[in-house]
């Protein structure tokens, strides 16, 4: 199946190498498997579907031969449309259940119009024309193409063709099309392909060419903009109108349109965020005035930035908070970064004395970037702020001594009795973990151009769901989409794509009972997943309780520095995930324009909730890529919405006994959920408690439960500004 071609070729049982196709063979199928007779052909019925079928072949042969257990690979998950393809192209082909299976007769005239096959139904002879104009027209663009047919459930209900094609990421967004040259023979192809969209174009090099030009979109929203869609967008829809107008001037049964194309509907792949790339310059300036400081004792060994805008997967950047002495100053946001210099033995042990050091060695470089450069910067103890037009880093120092003793954590080998705790790895966590990840994560989202988008995409899915803080566990789940692409065979080539592995990898784990472990660097070998996995098991013996999914790397083998959420959360998560598949799929094979049902998959269900605490939102644009502030009024959004964890933090203090509370400030919600073993009734001596309760009479025995109405007050004194009102549901 893998190297057979079946333009030219065909199988024979009894013969292991395949055979030429007679003359008269050629427009029977569009693939042979022949009995040893030839008098029957088993893929007699296999139509369109023989190019996704190699496409299997092709990958099912590559993971036998790659991974270790292929098992899932080949056999063991099933894959659907939704989360394979990019682009879907839906037509509601004809409007007789008849004509679905009644051979195709209409022999049209010109190379894109008529059929190949003889005995092709009408539904299938429509896919293959429609192959033949995409597979043109599209070239590079895309690598496969998916044929399903959506027979009718009803006598008045249309027969369905959704044809998903993949896209290739590098290509997928070029504007222009080179064609031949003005005077060479394949300028009549070209014309009769593109129509009036081909027009001559002259190019630096004097060449004359044949060329289409589209219109640049847009790339500011999560959701296409249907004004001005994508390139593959608008190709499809021009060659439909061009090659089958009589599809598209047909009304759909339901007044809406008869043909109907979605692309990437839950997410696009626009190019880097001029704030990505102003942020790196900036870095890079300041790395090269720190190197070239001759006055420390100690030269700069590297600066490694830390904060997720330097991987392109930032959802909304963190908000520098001005002191009052610039409060004038333009809005700026705030990214961590850490330095590292030469080694050296006179590096004290004591952490107070490291700690002091430290900051001796913040103050030199303050003093420097002052005089050299003319940098201004705020120093604490423990870190250094600088300060440039549009940003700041923050500088902490890192140091192998003072680190010694954890970082033996970090290594495969390690042996530990007690799980150490989460406050006891944040500093290794922070200086050293940290670092390193975000730049193998740079490395990857600059390998896979969708992952970065992805990682937004899925942190924003996560906060619209109201689990939020677990953006490393995200970031670590798209990596592993791309590296391992597993049953998929490839690589996704959107963040739609990308969005819908990961749900179904969160959906179809073994959370409880198995290992992941995430290449970010691609060296894995057998030897280094075997070492994990003893990690893994030896962990088992620890004293401290397991973590609830263990995503391991080698920067982090016994998953001591990722968080993860707790095991109930998982559940839930993992049900969040599963429906919103089930969305998915259910609007990728549904007729008609399904945009809104695709973005239903952001939509939280609040009805499991008590109340809902409405806040300030971390961002005023629904963006692509990340928000920045750009006025004083979105400035203070941000700022404002910076505080919702501290306000979240008081809630839990004031209201454990009685309440849950489920942060999501990118979506300007905060949900509460009532303990039901708080709200139990009981007797007068519950008033005794420290939550007010009320007395309700209840036949001769009062009864008392807890004061919703003093909860609420109490949320809205805690939040004061931050909380735009509280709805109890």
């Amino acid at each position: 199946l893998r190297d057979t071609d079946f333009a030219t070729q065909k199988l024979v049982f009894g013969k292991a190498a395949p055979v030429a196709l007679a003359p008269e063979e050629h427009n029977l199928f569009t693939a042979a498997l022949m009995s040893e007779s030839g008098e029957l052909n088993y893929f007699w019925r296999i139509g369109s579907h023989i190019g996704e079928l190699q496409d299997e072949a092709r990958g099912s042969v590559a993971a036998l031969e790659a991974e270790a257990d292929p098992f899932d690979s080949v056999f063991g998950v099933r894959v659907g449309l939704e989360a394979r393809c990019d682009v879907f192209l839906k037509i509601q082909a004809t409007h007789s259940e008849d004509e679905y299976l009644i051979p195709y007769t209409d022999r049209q005239a010109g190379r894109y119009g008529a059929c190949p096959l003889a005995d092709a139904t009408t539904v299938h002879a429509l896919a293959l024309r429609a192959l033949a104009v995409f597979r043109a027209g599209l070239s590079d663009r895309a690598t496969q193409y998916c044929v399903r047919v959506i027979p009718p459930t009803q006598l008045d209900q249309p027969t369905g063709l959704v044809i998903g094609i993949r896209l290739d990421p590098s290509h997928a967004t070029r504007v222009l099309d080179r064609g031949p040259e003005a005077d060479s023979p394949q300028t009549a192809e070209f014309r009769r392909l593109w129509g009036d969209r081909a027009v001559l174009r002259r190019f630096k090099d004097a060449s004359i060419l044949e060329c289409v030009v589209w219109a640049e979109p847009k790339y500011k929203k999560i959701w296409e903009d249907p004004e001005l869609p994508y390139v593959p967008h608008q190709m499809l829809l021009h060659l439909m109108e061009l090659h089958f107008k009589e599809l598209v001037d047909t009304p759909g049964l339901d007044g809406g349109e008869n043909v109907n194309v979605l692309h990437t509907p839950l997410g696009i792949n626009g190019p880097l965020c001029d704030a990505h790339t102003a942020l790196w310059q900036q870095f890079a300036e300041m790395k090269e005035q720190l190197e070239a400081l001759e006055t420390l004792p100690i030269a700069v060994k590297e600066a490694r930035p830390s904060s997720s805008g330097f991987s392109y997967s930032d959802l909304s950047p963190e908000v520098w908070i001005q002191p009052p002495s610039r409060a004038n100053d333009p809005p700026r946001t705030l990214h961590d970064a850490v330095l590292e210099f030469e080694s050296s033995s006179a590096w004290p042990r004591a952490p107070a004395a490291v700690l002091r050091l430290q900051t001796a060695f913040l103050l030199k470089i303050q003093a420097e970037l002052r005089s050299q450069h003319a940098v201004e910067s705020l120093i604490t103890p423990e870190y250094l702020d600088v300060l440039y037009p549009r940003f700041v880093f923050r500088l902490r120092i890192f140091t192998l001594g003072e680190l010694y003793e954890m970082s033996t954590w970090a290594t495969v080998d390690a042996t530990l009795k007690t799980r150490p705790t989460w406050e006891q790895t944040e500093k290794i966590r922070r200086v050293w973990w940290g670092p390193h990840a975000r730049s193998l994560l740079r490395a990857v989202s600059l390998i896979h151009i969708c992952s970065g988008p992805t990682m937004r995409l899925v942190k924003k899915w996560l906060a619209s769901q109201l689990v939020a803080g677990y953006d490393d566990l995200a970031e670590l789940l798209v990596v592993q989409v791309f590296t391992t692409p597993g049953p998929y065979a490839h690589p996704p080539g959107s963040p739609h794509a990308a969005m819908l592995r990961v749900l179904a990898l969160l959906a179809s784990f073994d959370w409880a009972g198995a290992p992941m472990f995430v290449d970010l660097d691609d060296t894995f070998s057998p030897d280094h997943r075997h070492e994990l996995q003893l990690a893994f098991e030896r962990a088992k013996g620890m004293q401290g309780p397991m973590p609830s999914m263990w995503v391991a790397t080698k920067l982090d083998p016994h998953m001591l520095f990722l968080r993860v959420p707790p095991a109930g959360l998982v559940h839930r998560v993992v049900a969040l995930a599963r429906g919103a598949l089930d969305i998915a799929t259910k609007a990728t094979l549904a007729l008609g324009d399904t945009r809104l049902q695709f973005r239903s998959v952001f939509e939280p269900d609040l009805s499991t909730f008590d109340a809902v605490i409405h806040i300030a939102r971390a961002g005023g644009r629904d963006g692509a890529g990340v928000v920045y502030p750009q006025t004083p009024e979105e400035l203070e959004r941000m700022e404002r919405a910076a505080h919702v964890e501290t306000f979240v933090t008081k809630l839990r203090e004031h209201l454990d006994q009685a309440c849950h509370f489920f942060p999501a400030p990118q979506v300007g919600r905060v949900c509460v959920q009532f303990k039901s073993q708080a709200f139990l009734p009981a007797g007068q001596k519950g008033m005794l408690s420290s939550l007010p309760r009320v007395m309700v009479a209840d036949g001769e025995t009062p009864v008392t439960c807890p004061n919703v109405l003093w909860i609420i007050s109490l949320i809205r004194r805690l939040g004061k500004d931050l909380v735009t009102r509280v709805e109890l549901q």
